[in-house]
Parts: C-alpha cells; sequence; structure tokens
C-alpha cells in the first residue's frame, strides 16, 4: 500500500496522474472550489455571545498569504485534504505579537506546504509518544506544531491522515491503464 506508485494493472497513480480521471478531477473540483469560496471571519467569545474579531487573527484570515488570496489558500487546503487527507501550512511569524514561547512573535503569513513533501511523526519521549514532528524533504531536523498548522484528515495513528489516492490505488490504476 505505500510502496512505489505503480499498481498491479501497471499505472503509475499518483495524486496528479489521478487528477487526470474525471473521476477524480470533478469532485475534487466541485468540493474544493465552494469552500474555498465561503467567508472565514475571525470571532470571539464575550460570554455565551460571539462578536466579529479584529485584529491580527482577523488580519491573517483576511490575508493569509502575498500571493494567495484567502479563497485561492482555502481551496488549495481541501484539495490538499481530499487527495492527500492532509494539508500543511507553515506558520510565518513577525518580530512582534502573541507567543511568548517564540519571542513574542505572532503568525503574519501561512504558507502552504505540498503534502508529498512533509513525513509527519513523533519524537520518540518514553511511553507517551513524543512531540508531533513534521520533517520537509527530508530534513533532518523537523518542525513542530509551533511551526506548522497540520490539518489532518481520517487516519489512525492521530499523526497524519490516510492518503486518499494510495488507498485508491488498485482501482484507479486499472482505470489509467485502460485509458493507455
Amino acid at each position: 500500500l505505500w510502496g512505489p506508485p505503480v499498481s498491479t494493472a501497471g499505472a503509475k497513480v499518483t495524486e496528479k496522474t489521478a487528477l487526470s480521471l474525471p473521476a477524480v478531477w470533478r469532485p475534487v473540483n466541485l468540493i474544493a472550489g465552494p469552500i474555498g469560496s465561503l467567508p472565514l471571519p475571525a470571532y470571539r467569545s464575550e460570554g455565551e455571545v460571539r462578536q466579529p474579531a479584529t485584529g491580527w487573527a482577523s488580519d491573517l484570515l483576511d490575508s493569509p498569504h502575498d500571493d494567495l488570496t484567502q479563497m485561492e489558500l482555502l481551496e488549495l487546503i481541501m484539495a490538499h485534504c481530499l487527495l492527500w487527507w492532509n494539508a500543511y501550512l507553515l506558520k510565518v511569524y513577525d518580530a512582534s505579537g502573541m507567543r511568548p514561547e517564540l519571542g513574542g512573535r505572532k503568525v503574519q503569513k501561512l504558507v502552504p506546504i505540498h503534502p508529498g513533501r512533509v513525513k509527519p511523526g513523533r519524537t520518540k519521549n518514553g511511553t507517551s509518544g513524543g512531540q508531533k514532528i513534521y520533517k520537509i524533504d527530508g530534513d533532518k531536523v523537523g518542525y513542530t506544531d509551533l511551526e506548522i498548522l497540520h490539518i489532518p484528515g481520517f487516519g489512525f495513528d492521530g499523526v497524519a491522515g490516510l492518503y486518499a489516492i494510495r488507498l485508491a490505488r488498485e482501482s484507479l490504476g486499472r482505470v489509467l491503464a485502460a485509458e493507455e
């Protein structure tokens, strides 16, 4: 299941090749597009009442990335969740603000990371399971939840979602092989 992306029918099955199939492309497009277009306002609680928020959290949601609009980023996140059952965003901090453990900095931007580049895991820490850690492009040093926003899909280990296309490799491979 987690080996090379070649099905027994001989077709290479990756998230990219699966998108060439209308049965994959259309549902991803039909789900990711509308969800990306939904508003994502920030709120704060005042007792039992929820009020629209202002400040850095609202600014981050309004303009989460220098090159992507809120809609484009949400659509990309949703596509990553649908195809890889995981989305990863690098938190870019500024020099002032909210996180005491990071020198008082706050999140300024969110940069999407292709899920195929990230290997999630845990540090070894006795019986507690350790801290979640994310290695990007095989880096020796991993990132923690302070640096990565991880949106996992369905999974069994509490670390990462299962890879949807890999789970459907054989059936998608038969379709791709028939098209060749």
